[in-house]
């Protein structure tokens, strides 16, 4: 697993725009039914320490086969900040990353 981190948005608040930094962690799985629990971990722990931004956390399940898609699901069950996208075959790393 080797994140992609990405984007700033612009929130508007009454008519004012404000810039509110958002910030995007994409993460190909592809058969990491073990490293999920413990890179959310460790990601969240970071991700939580920064003040002032929204985050989440987006896995991109790339066909995984050891029920890393159902780790993931728990995951977003008890966290909203966690995403899923799931790709219908072995795309490839990069192909989970654009």
């Amino acid at each position: 697993m080797a994140p992609l981190i990405c984007a700033v948005h612009e929130k508007k608040t009454q008519g004012v725009a404000v810039i509110r930094r958002r910030l995007h962690v994409i993460v190909p799985a592809r058969n990491e039914l073990e490293n999920v629990p413990f890179f959310y971990g460790r990601a969240r722990g970071a991700l939580d320490t920064l003040t002032d931004v929204d985050w989440n956390i987006v896995f991109v399940n790339n066909a995984s086969e050891d029920g890393t898609l159902e780790r993931v699901l728990e995951l977003r069950a008890s966290d909203p900040r966690v995403k899923i996208i799931t790709l219908s075959r072995d795309f490839g790393y990069h192909a989970a990353l654009v």
